[in-house]
């Protein structure tokens, strides 16, 4: 299964709205919806839902509680038909993100021993989170190894000449990203790739659910100075 971020809305079966009375959301929504979603963020429910002809909306109450936020991705899933195969989640970016994991996580299933396996198996294969970052600015970056964190910069690309995410819209597709001027990089033994961003709205990447390497994932919110370990299970998509 895959998280993917896209800037273009499908007619997805299953619709998420996450969010709570400041959110914007980044496409038009039908009246009816709005009104609905502001009449459910006043009731007491963290998650709710309505059935408009073959369209499943779920409403999720944001919060900056994250776990709150995954507990409610666990409870969207019992909601969600086990034949369907992709959901969108439109709203606020960060709590998008937790609901997604929350989502992701209940929809893990250990089928092996069952007779009836295929007949209880989740079709789920996508989660698709709608939100455009295009243009947001990055610099790529290559590190090297220290102690299994990401050390000295080996390479950055130069601050005046930055690059904007590039989106795939089919499965299983990778944006390939040259370093400038096609140079070559060289790199012994172990060395970390990854970008450097200039502001705080995540750009995102792919994330393989069905193998877990965030042990060997890490992010820093002081330009390097330390490093932190990504607690989404899974594995970054980076090539």
């Amino acid at each position: 299964m895959y998280l993917k971020k896209v800037k273009k809305f499908t007619n997805s079966k299953n619709l998420v709205l996450v969010g709570d009375k400041s959110t914007k959301f980044s496409i038009e929504i039908d009246e009816t919806i709005k009104k609905q979603f502001s009449t459910f963020l006043k009731g007491e429910k963290d998650i709710d839902y309505v059935k408009s002809f073959d369209q499943l909306i779920i409403f999720v109450k944001g919060s900056k509680d994250h776990e709150k936020l995954r507990i409610s991705g666990f409870n969207a899933r019992k909601i969600v038909d086990q034949k369907a195969k992709e959901i969108t989640v439109i709203g606020d970016k960060e709590m998008m993100l937790s609901f997604a994991e929350g989502f992701a996580l209940s929809n893990y299933q250990f089928l092996k021993y069952l007779k009836d396996a295929s007949k209880k198996k989740n079709a789920l294969e996508t989660i698709f989170l709608l939100s455009d970052v295009s243009d947001k600015l990055f610099l790529l970056t290559v590190w090297s190894d220290n102690a299994g964190k990401p050390g000295t910069v080996i390479y950055e690309d130069q601050l005046f000449f930055p690059r904007s995410p590039q989106y795939q819209y089919k499965r299983n597709l990778f944006t390939t990203y040259y370093f400038q001027d096609t140079m070559k990089v060289p790199v012994t033994g172990t060395f970390h790739i990854g970008w450097r961003q200039f502001d705080a709205e995540r750009l995102n990447v792919g994330l393989d659910m069905n193998i877990v390497n965030n042990d060997k994932t890490h992010f820093s919110v002081d330009n390097g100075a330390t490093w932190q370990q990504s607690t989404f299970a899974g594995s970054v998509m980076i090539h």
